[in-house]
């Protein structure tokens, strides 16, 4: 066998590098997007499952169940956005406010991602009634969180909407919403 045949010329290795390093730029900048969209996507994954979490423990318990956010996941706050995070409990007392003695449900810590978590309606609280229903510290039943990213990407923004009924679903983009 000739000995010439048996590997790669420096050329033909040149070449493939190249080649494949063109491959790899053109395909780089939609892979971070895919990214960063499922980080979006997650994020509102999160918030959809508890709320979800808080209206079954409201007719499972037939009591009220409250999701407030909180910054430092041991009381309920006023300030920021939802990404902070937040806590779900059962709400004996009816405020939207987390009082010791209540059955502290779930703890959720600060949201990873660069993301900022809004609702309208509900900017400090939103629980689950006994038979369901849902109701806000804006006083409405309905509300649409924003899972927005800060550097204003608006295309990787997510909706998490509950209806009148409180069921909550995740919506990729902002509809006719914005993103602060």
């Amino acid at each position: 066998m000739d000995r010439r045949r048996l590997g790669f010329s420096l050329v033909e290795m040149l070449l493939a590098l190249a080649v494949l390093s063109l491959l790899l730029v053109l395909a780089v900048p939609p892979l971070g997007d895919l990214v960063a969209r499922n980080r979006a996507q997650t994020t509102a994954e999160i918030l959809m499952t508890s709320l979800f979490l808080a209206r079954t423990e409201a007719i499972k318990r037939n009591q009220r169940a409250t999701l407030c956010k909180s910054a430092d996941g041991a009381a309920c706050t006023l300030d920021g956005d939802w990404a902070q995070g937040w806590l779900v409990f059962v709400d004996t007392a009816g405020f939207g406010v987390y009082d010791p003695g209540e059955t502290l449900l779930q703890v959720q810590g600060e949201l990873q991602g660069g993301f900022s978590v809004r609702n309208t309606n509900a900017a400090d609280w939103y629980a689950y009634r006994p038979e369901g229903s849902a109701a806000s510290s804006g006083g409405l039943v309905t509300g649409t969180f924003r899972v927005c990213p800060r550097n204003g990407q608006t295309d990787l923004a997510y909706r998490v909407i509950t209806n009148v009924t409180g069921r909550p679903r995740v919506a990729a983009g902002i509809g006719d919403l914005s993103c602060p």
